[in-house]
């Protein structure tokens, strides 16, 4: 026997369908952001390892003795 409280299983109130240009406007969203921080990480990236690099370069001129070091610290000043 049913319980008369019982909801009918063809009465049950179901959520509505998920709207799916909504759903594919949110991916588009998220696959724009992940993209722009994969960008911006890898300029990020770059920008360090050339920082490093020419941090690099100074000490090996110091280590070496050399006493023109400031060439390297500002490249874009002009030679005496």
């Amino acid at each position: 026997m049913t319980n008369p409280n019982e909801t009918p299983p063809d009465q049950v109130h179901k959520p509505p369908p998920p709207d799916e240009h909504a759903q594919a406007e949110n991916r588009d969203f998220a696959n724009i952001v992940a993209l722009v921080f994969v960008v911006a990480l890898a300029l990020g990236a770059f920008w360090l390892f050339k920082e490093l690099e020419r941090h690099n370069e100074i000490l090996n001129c110091v280590a070496s003795g050399r006493r023109n070091c400031d060439a390297l610290l500002h490249p874009d000043a002009p030679a005496p």
